[in-house]
């Protein structure tokens, strides 16, 4: 796990704004049930949306691209691996980055740092295509619990995937049963568009909604797909959540 973290200005600039095309996503017109939707404004404050946030990056040699992320602590965000570390055209580490939310809950604000996993970055292993994202300070950001199911578990489970697609600010959801969950991914035809990179693929269990996996885009042309929160993948998020109480968020 990587806790070499990357430091950004508040006032770092954050150039124009495109599609990184690293993952694609996929849409399934032929699954009514699966279409995606705009989330209603009247819905921002709820569960799950309100611990989502739109991740806008910019790398160096002028390539930018928005993706998702989402709060496991008023200060730190979990997003795709891909969205942080540029791999496809050799940009890698972002140089700079903004967090909004369509649920105003708080001002655009600049990261203050951010990471890969160190998988991601030194093989770009799919299965470690996640990245944490730390604002300067405190916000008051609602964020969303997460946990480790067995494969077995979540294969008769039903997901959303909730992001902001590229271009704009606005928050989309798709909803379907899972088709497939192996050690390191889960597998769905809930549509999504490029931009949701990072976005929590979510479930509804005992009143609450849980984040189970991190929306990539697809393995193959069946299914979009996530990183399952596996008991690895679990500690990484709690050590980059802990560390957040870090003055230099450092190892």
């Amino acid at each position: 796990m990587s806790k070499e973290w990357m430091t950004s200005p508040l006032s770092a600039p954050i150039g124009g704004i495109g599609n990184n095309d690293s993952h694609v996503d996929l849409v399934f017109p032929e699954s009514p049930d699966g279409d995606m939707e705009i989330v209603p404004p009247t819905e921002l404050s709820l569960d799950p949306y309100r611990s989502i946030a739109r991740v806008e990056c910019h790398y160096a040699g002028g390539i930018s691209s928005v993706g998702t992320g989402w709060f496991v602590s008023p200060r730190v965000l979990i997003t795709a691996g891909h969205v942080v570390y540029e791999r496809k055209h050799g940009a890698g580490l972002a140089t700079g980055i903004r967090v909004s939310s369509s649920s105003n809950q708080f001002p655009p604000v600049f990261a203050h740092k951010w990471a890969p996993s160190q998988m991601w970055r030194d093989s770009g292993n799919s299965a470690y295509d996640i990245g944490a994202i730390q604002l300067p300070l405190n916000t008051p950001h609602a964020w969303l619990g997460f946990g480790s199911y067995p494969p077995e578990v979540i294969r008769s489970l039903a997901v959303m995937v909730s992001g902001y697609p590229a271009p704009g600010g606005t928050l989309f959801r798709s909803r379907r049963n899972v088709m497939d969950a192996s050690e390191s991914f889960i597998a769905y035809r809930a549509d999504t568009i490029e931009g949701e990179s990072g976005a929590p693929v979510t479930t509804y269990v005992n009143g609450k909604w849980w984040a189970i996996g991190i929306h990539f885009g697809y393995l193959t042309l069946q299914a979009n797909t996530a990183v399952r929160i596996s008991e690895e993948i679990n500690a990484m998020i709690l050590a980059w959540r802990d560390s957040e109480s870090s003055a230099d968020f450092t190892s």
